[in-house]
């Protein structure tokens, strides 16, 4: 069963993973619009550990707003309409004229958050509907 240890590395690896993914698409578009710009790779550290801390923030969040002091801590911040809420919210912020930075904090909190309720599908309890 995962713990606090568990979720915050789960969304620390995630919000990593996200965040070097969303960099090399972000410098990929520089290069392609100016064949001149050399490739960051401080720019891409930058991003990975931004991308970790965020993840790892957001992966404790759950737990945070429902502290887990009994087995059966679980109600609407540990459920499958949080997922839904937050893949929906994700959708919408896609669809948005936020900037490409804010988007990728929004992607990369909702992926924190989400892996947190992936792991927690895992366990004996799972996760409930509401």
């Amino acid at each position: 069963m995962a713990n606090y240890k568990k979720h915050e590395s789960t969304g620390a690896k995630w919000g990593a993973g996200l965040g070097v993914v969303l960099n090399l698409i972000s410098q990929g578009a520089k290069r392609k619009s100016d064949p001149s710009y050399r490739f960051d790779f401080g720019e891409l550290l930058a991003s990975g550990l931004g991308g970790a801390g965020l993840g790892a923030v957001t992966g404790v969040l759950p737990d945070i707003l429902e502290p887990a002091k009994h087995p059966h801590h679980r109600k609407t911040c540990h459920s499958f309409t949080a997922m839904a809420s937050i893949a929906v919210g994700l959708h919408k912020v896609s669809k948005s004229n936020l900037s490409d930075v804010q988007k990728g904090t929004a992607y990369i909190a909702g992926a924190g958050y989400l892996s947190h309720l992936f792991l927690d599908l895992d366990t004996p309890k799972g996760l409930p509907l509401l």
